[in-house]
């Protein structure tokens, strides 16, 4: 799965900061183990990195997506990594608003 080995490289890159994994899928994906939509290598990132499980019903609008951005206040970098459309969500803008804090 892509979006795990994508996980893990960000996860390394940034680990001095303590990222956290944000998982707000259904949790059948990750719990019940032997179950056919079980994804063995999902419940496994979930365990072995920092994770909170924040389940959300239906797909987030871009601006529900910034307004969570906004309210976790990453200190260096959001990935967004189930979208239908997570090419329009500018990230930078975010970045440079921590950054005009500091």
């Amino acid at each position: 799965m892509m979006a795990i080995a994508t996980v893990k490289k960000l996860w390394e890159k940034y680990k001095e900061l303590q990222p956290l994994i944000i998982y707000s899928q259904w949790q059948g994906y990750i719990k019940d183990k032997g179950a056919e939509y079980y994804k063995e290598d999902l419940a496994r990132l979930c365990t072995q990195y920092p994770t909170v499980q924040l389940h959300t019903s239906g797909h987030a609008s871009k601006k529900v997506i910034e307004e969570i951005i906004r309210l976790v206040d990453a200190q260096d970098y959001t990935a967004v990594i189930h979208s239908e459309r997570a090419e329009l969500i500018d990230r930078s803008s975010f970045c440079r608003e921590r950054s005009n804090k500091r």
